[in-house]
């Protein structure tokens, strides 16, 4: 006794379950697709920050490379400031030194009619003063080396300051 227009429970719950297992696979699907779809993504992006790291990398490379070259033509330029400085006072000092080996031998030996003009006047002196002049001109070629010496140090870092 089957009535007419009534669908079987069996049929009812064979559909159901078909539905459902249609919903899960279209999910399934969706969520297949969506994983694709960040997979692809952070392939992407990875791509992009390896490019990116590359040109960074690049860059600095570059950027290092410059500096080295820079650093080396400063440091050959200080170099040659040394190198000059240094040649600078040893002809300073052998000017010096020229300068009061004439005055030792001056004072020991006259030329043609011109002595060395005293530091204290005749009348004032002691009889044997000489030993008192050439310490005094030690002292004085000291201080003149001295002297030297400060003005070619304010000189290099003058010139080292550029």
């Amino acid at each position: 006794m089957t009535q007419r227009g009534f669908i079987p429970i069996s049929i009812i719950l064979t559909g159901l379950a078909a539905l459902a297992i249609v919903a899960v696979v279209a999910g399934g699907i969706h969520s297949y697709n969506s994983a694709i779809k960040r997979a692809e993504k952070a392939e992407s992006q990875l791509a992009d920050t390896r490019a990116k790291f590359k040109v960074f990398s690049d860059e600095t490379g570059r950027i290092g490379k410059e500096a080295e070259s820079k650093h080396a033509a400063e440091l050959k330029r200080q170099q040659g400031v040394s190198n000059a400085r240094i040649k600078s006072l040893e002809s300073r000092d052998a000017a010096t030194r020229a300068q009061f080996d004439r005055l030792r031998n001056a004072g020991a030996k006259p030329s043609s009619g011109s002595s060395p003009v005293p530091a204290i006047p005749d009348t004032a002196r002691p009889a044997d003063d000489s030993a008192r002049d050439q310490r005094l001109l030690v002292v004085l070629q000291n201080a003149q080396e001295q002297t030297d010496r400060l003005i070619e140090i304010q000189e290099w870092l003058r010139q080292q300051a550029r």
